[in-house]
């Protein structure tokens, strides 16, 4: 009787290691297949930068040939992302002219030159180069841009007491 309990205890640990082995050979079983499928993902848009001069030239004013005046100022990114600034540029508003006096030549934009650190760039434009990254929603101040009153050897008395407008932009 003793044999006939230890072959069954045989038979039922076989069959238990057996039984192990085939429950565990079935949970690592699997299929694969490749697949393919679409997408996509959109960009946003970002606002333009705010320049504003901030420098006024009230104790340092402007004669036929005399010093030139600094322009510095500041620029804003008002977006939730950083943005970078390579250059920023200025020139007298296209079209400004003064002539209190009408019977003397006006005052306009070919009375002045603008001056900067770029080279190479449009008659009465002038640049400098910043190449900064702006924060999210930051504001950081730039500098090194002038202007002067040019002396043309002629009648300049329109140029007296006036000022001209200013348009910057940057890339």
């Amino acid at each position: 009787m003793a044999q006939l309990l230890t072959g069954r205890k045989r038979i039922a640990s076989v069959s238990g290691v057996a039984l192990a082995v085939v429950v565990g050979g079935a949970a690592f079983a699997y299929w694969t297949q490749s697949g393919s499928g679409t997408g996509d993902a959109t960009t946003g848009n970002i606002d333009p930068i705010t320049i504003v001069q901030t420098s006024t030239n009230s104790t340092n004013l402007m004669w036929p040939g005399g010093p030139s005046v600094a322009l510095s100022g500041t620029y804003t990114n008002p977006n939730d992302a950083k943005v970078y600034v390579h250059q920023v540029y200025v020139k007298i508003d296209t079209g400004w002219e003064a002539q209190a006096d009408t019977s003397k030549p006006k005052c306009t934009a070919a009375d002045f030159t603008l001056t900067g650190n770029v080279g190479s760039l449009a008659t009465g434009v002038a640049g400098i180069g910043v190449d900064a990254e702006i924060l999210a929603n930051d504001t950081s101040t730039w500098s090194g841009l002038s202007i002067q009153l040019d002396d043309h050897a002629t009648n300049q008395d329109n140029c007296k007491d006036v000022t001209p407008g200013l348009t910057y932009w940057s890339d």
